[in-house]
């Protein structure tokens, strides 16, 4: 009996100190440090994420130093399942039908709990680990405020090689500027293509990414390595 009553005393105290999945609020912006060392690929991003309207901006920096240049803009804009992808290196501009869902940037409900941290001395987070597709196991730090803010992702192999990670700075609530959702003059009105996650598939493994808008995210950190649609 006396086990039985530790045995539960125990589960108590584990589930007590264990984390659910998690969502962010629905408006933030931040400066994303995209980085995939199997391919040599980095760049900076600027994301914009907006689920009370159901859209999403990346801002695509080649250099990540002091000397950035804006080279590619994604513009996905899910309740006229439109997506623009501006070349800014070109002065092209792409538009697609955009046939994909929106998805909420969440911790997947799949994920584990895996630790509490404290970053810098002062910053409180939560660390979540979970399975994805082709071997690979994601780790995500959000932050612990009750937000779940990103902070950081990584993608792991089987042998705890990093294939994909991104590091959140600057990450502020809220949308400063609504006119970044509208794209330039000389982008096309009627798509020339449509474009789902299998149109943009890789041999590579591309999980998705949480807590972040996850398809344009994902579009947007392979863009700059050659998306098929500026080729």
């Amino acid at each position: 009996m006396k086990a039985l009553l530790l045995v539960c005393l125990l589960s108590f105290v584990i589930a007590a100190y264990s984390q659910a999945p998690c969502c962010t609020p629905n408006q933030w912006q931040d400066y994303n440090f995209n980085w995939e060392p199997y391919r040599g690929f980095a760049a900076g991003i600027n994301i914009t994420y907006d689920a009370v309207n159901t859209r999403t901006v990346a801002q695509i920096f080649e250099n990540v130093g002091p000397e950035r240049t804006r080279s590619l803009d994604i513009i996905a804009l899910y309740a006229s399942k439109q997506i623009f992808m501006i070349d800014w290196k070109r002065n092209r501009c792409v538009l697609a039908d955009l046939t994909e869902p929106f998805e909420k940037a969440c911790i997947p409900q799949q994920a584990n709990f895996l630790t509490s941290i404290t970053l810098g001395g002062s910053l409180n987070a939560y660390v979540f680990g979970w399975e994805s597709f082709n071997g690979t196991y994601d780790i995500s730090i959000v932050s612990a405020d009750g937000n779940c803010w990103p902070i950081s992702n990584k993608i792991l192999t089987g042998q705890s090689q990093i294939v994909d990670g991104d590091d959140s700075w600057n990450v502020t609530p809220g949308v400063a500027n609504t006119n970044i959702f509208t794209p330039p003059s000389f982008c096309p009105t009627l798509a020339t293509t449509s474009l789902t996650k299998t149109s943009n598939k890789r041999s590579e493994p591309y999980p998705s990414k949480s807590p972040r808008p996850n398809y344009a995210f994902s579009l947007a950190s392979k863009a700059m390595g050659g998306n098929v649609l500026f080729e």
